[in-house]
């Protein structure tokens, strides 16, 4: 097992900032985010367009890039699509269609 680093996170960011699929769900936390650069192991910088207060609060899973690497765009598109059949379900409501933003 490899700890997460900078380099991961640096990974992550981008891949939401540069990815369609991965713009589907994190892309409302990272509009704002034009690039992230691993300066070391330890230290994330992330270039954004203008401050913001949700920079404290950004819930974005950080990916390791040793696997995630390796899961291309078709690949997130398969899971996507195959999630896409299934209804989420929670407490009393039920989700039954959903469809990638516009724009």
């Amino acid at each position: 097992m490899q700890p997460l680093t900078a380099h991961d996170a640096a990974y992550t960011f981008n891949r939401v900032i540069n990815g369609d699929i991965e713009q589907t769900n994190y892309g409302g936390y990272t509009s704002n985010i034009t690039k992230a650069v691993a300066q070391d192991d330890t230290t994330l910088v992330l270039y954004v367009k203008k401050p913001s207060p949700i920079m404290y609060h950004l819930a974005v899973y950080i990916l390791p890039e040793h696997i995630w690497k390796k899961v291309d765009e078709q690949a997130g598109q398969v899971l996507q699509e195959r999630a896409a059949g299934r209804q989420a379900r929670r407490g009393r409501w039920a989700l039954r269609a959903g469809r990638a933003p516009q724009g």
